[in-house]
């Protein structure tokens, strides 16, 4: 049996813990905590804050929509616009 791995790896790559995103992204994740009283999403060492939660309650532990508004990739950090907060699922 011969098993070409290349061709059997073809396309595989590997998640990094420190995903970079640039301005104008959008994306889902999970609420994850605050910074004071700003909620923090957290996707791997990543670290976005939102912006624009207002009136939108408590969110740690809601799914949210947002666009990336800043980042900076050698910290890892940045910022982004709530778009949208998903209804929790009973």
């Amino acid at each position: 049996m011969n098993l070409n791995l290349d061709k059997f790896l073809a396309g595989w790559t590997f998640r990094t813990s420190k995903p970079v995103y640039e301005a104008g992204e959008e994306l889902t994740a999970f609420v994850t905590g605050t910074s004071g009283s700003t909620p923090v999403v957290r996707i791997g060492d990543t670290i976005i804050t939102l912006t624009g939660t207002e009136g939108h309650g408590r969110l740690v532990d809601r799914r949210v929509r947002f666009r990336v508004t800043e980042f900076d990739s050698q910290n890892h950090e940045g910022t982004g616009e709530l778009l949208s907060v998903f209804e929790e699922e009973e």
